[in-house]
């Protein structure tokens, strides 16, 4: 199987989309409603954000990327919030839409926002090159037919619960650092 990282690096792109913890199995199902091409099966760097973070770009310099970030792992704050990676320097620009797009009733930032903040800075800087970082789907792997089946007491639903109040204890504190 190929390696996402290979991919990334070989390849030529205007815009990466990342679809943090979405499932290829789902998305295979649906992605030719919302994309043209084929759709491949690709090993990630990692198994959460910090580890694909470290393992994906750890020794680059995309000084002309600008990354829209729904995920607070990778922000514009030059600090170390995952160990081993500085996002400040490794892009031209973070856009830290989990920051002031956060949605307490969803439990994080909406897709929406993440592509608002896209296309706006796509029209500021097009010369430049885009990652745009979705949260959502998210634990536990969000979606209306899954949602649709759950039991409200269930598991899976409790472990959403506590995965999303996590999430928003995080933001805060990140908040709280820099404020």
């Amino acid at each position: 199987m190929e390696s996402q990282k290979e991919l990334i690096e070989e390849k030529e792109w205007k815009i990466l989309i990342i679809l943090d913890a979405c499932r290829y199995d789902f998305f295979s199902r649906i992605y030719q409603d919302y994309f043209k091409g084929n759709l491949r099966k690709v090993v990630s760097e990692g198994v959460g954000t910090p580890s694909w973070l470290r393992n994906t770009f750890r020794d680059k310099q995309l000084k002309n990327t600008t990354y829209i970030s729904a995920n607070p792992h990778i922000n514009s704050l030059n600090v170390e919030i995952t160990e081993g990676f500085i996002a400040t320097n490794h892009f031209h620009k973070i856009v830290d839409v989990w920051d002031f797009g956060w949605d307490d009733d969803v439990g994080g930032v909406p897709p929406a926002k993440v592509t608002k903040n896209l296309r706006h800075s796509l029209a500021k800087n097009p010369r430049n090159k885009f990652i745009a970082h979705f949260n959502q789907p998210h634990i536990p792997y969000l979606s209306l037919e899954l949602t649709q089946e759950m039991n409200t007491e269930s598991e899976a639903l409790k472990r959403a619960r506590k995965g999303i109040a996590k999430k928003k204890n995080f933001v805060s504190s990140i908040r709280h650092f820099i404020g």
